[in-house]
C-alpha cells in the first residue's frame, strides 16, 4: 500500500508521481494529478487520501461548477480536471488502505462539466434548508462559542439577498460599505470581486436587514469583514467547508453556497419583470446579469432556466 499523505507540497508532489507512475504516463499526468489534489486540499481541507469521501469529492465538483458559472473556469478544462480526478480516485481505491470503502468514479457529463455540454441549471436552495442551516449555525455558535459560526450565518444571508459570491461575502469592507446616491450598494476590488470588477447592487428592505445585522456584528466584534482578523479568507472558506460537511452528515441536506446565489437570481429576475412589465426576457435578463456581476444575458441562464 502507498501512502497517501497530502499535507505538505513535497508530499503532493509524491502522490501526484506515484499516480503517474502506477499509470506509465509522464510530467503532465504528475503535474495534472497534482493540480486536482491541490484543488481538493484547497476546498475540503484533508491532508490524506485515506480520508477522502465521496462528499469531499462532490465538494470539490461542485467548487468546479461554480468555477464555470462565474467563467472563470471553461467545461474544457474541467473535463481535464475531472478525468485526471478519476486518475486520483482509482489510485486512492486500488493503493490505499481506506477500510475497504470504494469511491465511485465521476461522469464530467453528468454535471455539465464536460465539453459541449451544456452546465445545467442547479436548483437554488430553498427556504426550509436555509432555514435549518442558519439554526444549526447558531446551535453550534452555542455549543462552542466561536464566532466563525456567526460570521458564516451572515456571510450566507448576504449571498442569499444580495447575490454576492461565497468569497465576496466573506471578504466585503462590513465596516466600510459604499453606496451610490440612489442606494445601491458598491461591490468593488477591495471586496475581493471577480476580476476586480467593480458593480452596483440594489438593496431591499431585507437586504437592508442583513447588511445591518453583519455590520452590528462586526463592530461589536472588532471585525473588519465577515472573515476574523489576522485570518486568510480562504480559511474561513474552508472552515465553512468543514461545517457543510458537518450539515450534510446531520441532516442529508446538500448546502451549496452558490445555491444562495441562485435563490437571490431567481428572486431579482422575478422582482425585475414584476416592476417592469414591459421589458423582454432578454432586457430583464441584462439587468439580472449586470447585479449578478457578469454582463452577459447567456449567463443567467445557468441561474434562472428559461422559461
Amino acid at each position: 500500500m502507498f501512502q497517501g499523505q497530502i499535507s505538505s507540497s513535497k508530499n503532493v508532489k509524491a502522490v501526484s508521481n506515484q499516480i503517474a507512475m502506477c499509470k506509465a504516463k509522464g510530467n503532465r499526468s504528475q503535474d495534472m494529478s497534482r493540480t486536482v489534489i491541490n484543488g481538493i486540499k484547497n476546498v475540503t481541507d484533508i491532508t490524506n487520501l485515506s480520508r477522502l469521501t465521496q462528499n469531499h469529492v462532490n465538494i470539490y465538483i461542485e467548487d468546479l461548477q461554480e468555477k464555470v458559472t462565474n467563467d472563470d473556469l471553461t467545461r474544457k478544462t474541467t473535463a481535464t480536471y475531472i478525468s485526471y480526478l478519476n486518475n486520483v480516485i482509482k489510485h486512492t481505491n486500488k493503493y490505499i488502505d481506506r477500510n475497504h470503502i470504494t469511491l465511485q468514479t465521476i461522469s464530467a457529463a453528468d454535471y455539465g462539466l464536460s465539453k459541449g455540454t451544456q452546465m445545467p441549471c442547479l436548483p437554488p436552495t430553498s427556504n426550509v434548508d436555509h432555514e435549518k442551516y442558519i439554526k444549526e449555525l447558531n446551535d453550534k455558535f452555542k455549543e462552542t462559542n466561536n464566532l466563525q459560526y456567526i460570521a458564516q450565518l451572515h456571510s450566507v444571508t448576504l449571498q442569499r439577498v444580495l447575490g454576492l459570491r461565497d468569497e465576496e461575502s466573506k471578504c466585503i469592507k462590513i465596516t466600510d460599505l459604499r453606496y451610490t446616491k440612489d442606494g445601491k450598494l458598491i461591490v468593488g476590488y477591495k471586496d475581493n470581486t471577480k476580476n476586480h470588477r467593480q458593480r452596483e447592487v440594489t438593496v431591499t428592505p431585507e437586504g437592508k436587514i442583513a447588511l445591518k445585522n453583519a455590520v452590528n456584528f462586526a463592530k461589536a466584534n472588532k471585525w473588519y469583514s465577515l472573515t476574523p482578523p489576522g485570518m486568510k479568507v480562504k480559511n474561513q472558506i474552508k472552515f465553512a467547508a468543514r461545517f457543510n460537511e458537518y450539515f450534510k452528515q446531520k441532516t442529508g441536506i446538500n448546502y451549496l453556497q452558490h445555491g444562495n446565489r441562485r435563490h437571490f437570481a431567481c428572486e431579482k429576475l422575478a422582482a425585475i419583470k414584476a416592476a417592469n412589465p414591459n421589458l423582454s426576457d432578454k432586457e430583464a435578463r441584462l439587468i439580472l446579469s449586470a447585479e449578478l456581476g457578469h454582463n452577459r444575458v447567456d449567463v443567467t441562464y445557468r441561474y434562472v432556466p428559461k422559461e
